[in-house]
């Protein structure tokens, strides 16, 4: 399955700049967590681990970002990132989408040519496939330790 995404690259200064402190969600993938914590909760054989794995998505972490909305070369635009240090008719190259949503479009990168920063979404470019990788490791470390702390209980026990 391939996914495409029909983008624009817009340039000029941005207007009606609004800005606000929100949240973005560290992890997205909902699925691969939950699969991964149950994953996790089979090797320890754990069913609170098993059962909890709705519970440990819902508290996943977010982490602070900065959401904004503005025009850019008469693109109503919004975007959300960790950092946006670009202010009211800054001159600026960005990445939208090619149809709005909602009547914006959706900003997935900005350079700001004066300051050289880029900015683009969050997790934007990680790997899925990496992500699996990840939790595979985290499980085998885990099961690993889990053992090696059952042995040793064993042999001072007995």
């Amino acid at each position: 399955m391939e996914l495409k995404l029909n983008l624009k690259l817009v340039k000029g200064p941005i207007h009606s700049l609004e800005k606000a402190n929100s949240k973005i969600p560290v992890n997205q993938n909902i699925g691969g967590i939950a699969a991964g914590t149950a994953f996790a909760g089979v090797l320890a054989e754990s069913s609170s681990l098993l059962t909890s794995a709705p519970i440990l998505v819902m508290a996943a972490k977010a982490k602070d970002g900065i959401t904004f909305i503005g025009e850019v070369e008469g693109y109503p635009v919004i975007g959300q990132f960790t950092t946006a240090r670009f202010e009211e008719n800054d001159e600026l190259i960005a990445v939208i989408s090619e149809k709005p949503v909602d009547g914006r479009y959706q900003v997935y990168a900005i350079i700001d040519p004066k300051s050289g920063l880029l900015y683009m979404i969050y997790e934007m470019g990680r790997s899925v496939k990496m992500g699996y990788k990840a939790i595979f490791k985290q499980t085998y470390y885990f099961t690993l330790l889990s053992w090696g702390f059952l042995l040793i209980f064993i042999l001072f026990y007995f």
